[in-house]
């Protein structure tokens, strides 16, 4: 069957036209132009917002209305952090996104590293991938993989890389993070592969990014226990401009996707020399 992409992030590398508006009162709306009803589609989109899920209702009234069968790659998630209950008076919202998704009908769904596998969990026929194995290159041999919590290092519990684990206390009612130590094989992880190569890196792994103050301080002490080694970072999504400039400030090299937000293009935010903004939608591809 042949597969037609309507591209909710390019609308210039969309297969199936289409136009967007938003009216007065900021509901937002779709037309979709005509297109062969036989074909299979694959929408992609990111979920940043809830005008951009409501957007992704109307598409998927359409295409199920003319009995398209149609499969779905979302680049971002909105949500995925929340994805337990905090306390009494808090909302479970992953699960509200993805009741909501698992209602459109898509025959199976790819989620571009997603907080937690709560999200597989949730949405029905989802398969989660994850950034950092997405895109060949972004980690070396002689790189010295550094997880600045127990939670990422979960997350990329498959990946076979020496790696040194973070901990970190924070204050809940303020988000302040009181401490951040290295684990206690540290110098044994970095001693392994230093053997193999003598200038190695470390490189800072995880999924998120928002005002980068966890990876201020790792780099903080990185910097001060090991001075002459060079520290990298690749978060997948990043959520805030403001986190943009604190990793450039405090990594020699930061590479991180456009995921959340076309951040090349956005108004007022400047991309520093040192940093690397990744194009999900041309450069990486599901499979």
């Amino acid at each position: 069957m042949k597969q037609l992409t309507l591209n909710l992030l390019h609308s210039d590398r969309s297969d199936i036209g289409y136009r967007t508006m938003t009216f007065n009162d900021g509901e937002p709306h779709i037309w979709i132009d005509e297109f062969d009803r036989k074909s299979e589609v694959l929408v992609r989109c990111r979920i940043a917002s809830p005008a951009d899920l409501f957007l992704l209702m109307q598409v998927a009234d359409v295409l199920n209305r003319q009995s398209v069968v149609w499969t779905l790659d979302i680049f971002y998630l909105m949500s995925m952090r929340m994805d337990r209950v905090i306390s009494y008076g808090e909302a479970f919202s992953l699960r509200i996104v993805a009741d909501t998704i698992n209602r459109l009908g898509a025959r199976k769904v790819q989620v571009l590293e997603p907080h937690s596998d709560r999200t597989d969990r949730e949405i029905h026929n989802c398969r989660a991938r994850c950034g950092i194995n997405l895109k060949p290159g972004l980690v070396w041999d002689s790189d010295i993989i550094v997880h600045p919590d127990a939670g990422a290092a979960e997350r990329y519990s498959r990946d076979a890389h020496p790696k040194i684990v973070a901990h970190k206390k924070r204050d809940l009612a303020t988000g302040k993070i009181l401490s951040l130590e290295l684990s206690d094989d540290a110098d044994d992880v970095i001693i392994h592969v230093t053997a193999k190569y003598p200038q190695a890196q470390f490189l800072v792994i995880d999924d998120l990014c928002d005002g980068g103050g966890t990876f201020a301080a790792l780099a903080n002490v990185l910097r001060e226990r090991y001075p002459d080694r060079q520290r990298r970072i690749f978060v997948t999504h990043m959520v805030n401009p403001r986190g943009i400039k604190t990793l450039a400030d405090n990594y020699d090299q930061v590479t991180f996707t456009n995921s959340y937000r076309d951040w090349r293009n956005a108004e007022g935010v400047e991309i520093p020399k040192n940093v690397a903004v990744v194009d999900v939608d041309r450069d990486w591809r599901f499979c």
